[in-house]
């Protein structure tokens, strides 16, 4: 019997009960607030950046377009082991590095990774790889892994919180809590954004902040009160890469004034309460831009099927049309 296995049949139920509990309240905010770095006040043009280009922004390639992928299938071993959702840092023969993630986040993650940069928010160069060797430390064929590539004038050097930044209250911001939510993340850990610093400044700023653990998408979310996230296998958030689940839950169920109501089950919703419709038809505004073989590109690069592509475009354009139709309405409840 696996350890996991032998905890959960020992642990009694109002045990297991507090440990969901907790793991909700891990991921539980009061509220979100405007919060500037240390170093001074920065501006929107930190996180997004607009894309004129959009229409004809190739998302096959993505943030680092397809030169900038891996050029050999053989990598020298670096650091790290591999867990379930993370893997190794690796070095190709032409000196560049990369850090490669395994498991069921790869693919969701990039699909993502690539739509939002298509609509202006900074991403890191990503691209999946499916055959592939490991030498020194752990040699030997490697299962398909996302390769992140390290650019070495950018710099991560701290994380940033969804709650406490300093673009809260900004259309840029709420409009990327809407594409998180339209894209079913459930993930919400300051952990997976990164503040990046620029060897040179990039539009007069010095550092970026980006969304860059995006694997927790293209799925549904769940209340974590549900004990069997913790009796069998699963996430107590949501699932992740499910096309029959992604395809269930809808973007939005109503709105009351000029704010949103989604379709969300989650802690955090202070989070999503913020969020206007103006902020949701800015951003759906943005996809929209999108052509559909623009969309089947992001999805093609993840190495999903075309069948499976498809249904995913097929439902993010309905969402998209969904928040283009939005208007405000006179509030039935409070907030």
């Amino acid at each position: 019997m696996q350890s996991s296995d032998r905890l959960r049949r020992a642990l009694p139920i109002t045990a297991i009960a507090s440990v969901v509990t907790l793991v909700a309240a891990c991921h539980t905010a009061k509220s979100i607030q405007k919060v500037d770095p240390p170093q001074g006040p920065v501006t929107v043009s930190a996180l997004w950046t607009s894309p004129d280009d959009i229409a004809t922004r190739d998302l096959f390639g993505g943030a680092g377009g397809t030169q900038s992928a891996p050029h050999s299938d053989s990598f020298e071993y670096l650091n790290g082991e591999s867990l379930s959702s993370w893997g190794y840092d690796v070095k190709e023969p032409d000196g560049r590095k990369w850090s490669v993630k395994f498991g069921e986040e790869v693919r969701a993650e990039i699909a993502v990774s690539r739509l939002l940069w298509a609509i202006g928010y900074y991403q890191p160069p990503t691209y999946l790889v499916e055959k592939w060797t490991l030498t020194r430390k752990h040699s030997g064929p490697k299962a398909p892994g996302r390769f992140r590539l390290d650019v070495p004038e950018q710099k991560v050097v701290d994380v940033w919180s969804w709650y406490e930044n300093p673009f809260v209250g900004t259309r840029e911001f709420e409009g990327l809590v809407a594409a998180n939510v339209l894209f079913n993340n459930w993930d919400y850990k300051a952990q997976n954004n990164k503040v990046y610093e620029l060897k040179e400044p990039l539009r007069g700023q010095t550092r970026l902040y980006v969304v860059r653990d995006l694997g927790a998408s293209l799925g549904m979310t769940r209340t974590p009160t549900n004990l069997a996230w913790f009796l069998g296998n699963g996430h107590p958030l949501g699932t992740k890469s499910n096309i029959d689940d992604f395809e269930k839950q809808e973007f939005v169920t109503g709105v009351e004034g000029d704010h949103v109501v989604f379709d969300v089950v989650s802690s955090q919703k202070v989070l999503f309460n913020s969020v206007t419709v103006d902020d949701v038809r800015w951003v759906c505004g943005l996809l929209n831009k999108l052509s559909t073989e623009q969309m089947m590109d992001a999805f093609r690069a993840a190495h999903y099927d075309k069948t499976t592509s498809e249904r995913y475009v097929k439902k993010i354009k309905a969402k998209v049309a969904q928040g283009l139709a939005l208007t405000p309405k006179p509030s039935t409840a409070r907030r």
